[in-house]
């Protein structure tokens, strides 16, 4: 607790069981320059994970998965800065968890679900680029309180609804006539 998780590589694992390699939830002291390349997830529960609380605090950032290779995870990646929010809940910290520049290079494979960027009104999540990734998944990935979330390199197939539900994009203009303001009184 409080302090740092810093400059690590993560290499060659085989994960078949459990959320993948994850992130947090303790990250108080903050997570930085963390690289997990050529790993394998089979029917896990993500393959990419990240989680804190409100109470938390900290910053989680500069975090690449590079080659990596997904067989039926649940999830392909998860965000959630509210994670597991069951009482009685701590207050939140000073200043909310901070999660931002987090890159997925060459991420394939299967998972039921493409996952969740999900991060908290007054801290959206920050930064996420996928490049050259190719994931088959039954639904897409839903995206909610994120910023600058570059889906480009992302080519998602999916068997059920959108690959991409944006959950912060505007509701699109009424088709209802509008009503003219009322005239003012003379």
């Amino acid at each position: 607790m409080n302090r740092p998780s810093e400059n690590i590589t993560i290499s060659d694992c085989t994960i078949g069981a459990g959320g993948g390699i994850t992130m947090g939830s303790e990250v108080s002291g903050s997570i930085r320059h963390v690289l997990v390349q050529r790993c394998k997830f089979t029917h896990s529960g993500q393959a990419a994970r990240f989680k804190s609380q409100p109470s938390r605090g900290g910053v989680v950032e500069d975090i690449v998965y590079r080659d990596i290779q997904m067989n039926n995870t649940r999830e392909a990646v998860e965000f959630d800065l509210a994670w597991r929010m069951v009482g009685p809940l701590p207050p939140p910290a000073k200043v909310l968890t901070i999660m931002r520049n987090i890159q997925f290079i060459n991420l394939t494979g299967t998972a039921q679900f493409a996952g969740n960027i999900r991060g908290m009104k007054e801290s959206p999540v920050q930064n996420v680029t996928f490049v050259n990734c190719k994931i088959s998944a039954q639904r897409g990935l839903v995206i909610q309180n994120a910023k600058d979330v570059d889906v480009s390199g992302l080519d998602l197939k999916v068997a059920q609804g959108e690959p991409i539900i944006n959950r912060d994009a505007a509701p699109p203009p009424s088709t209802q006539p509008s009503v003219p303001p009322a005239s003012p009184r003379p």
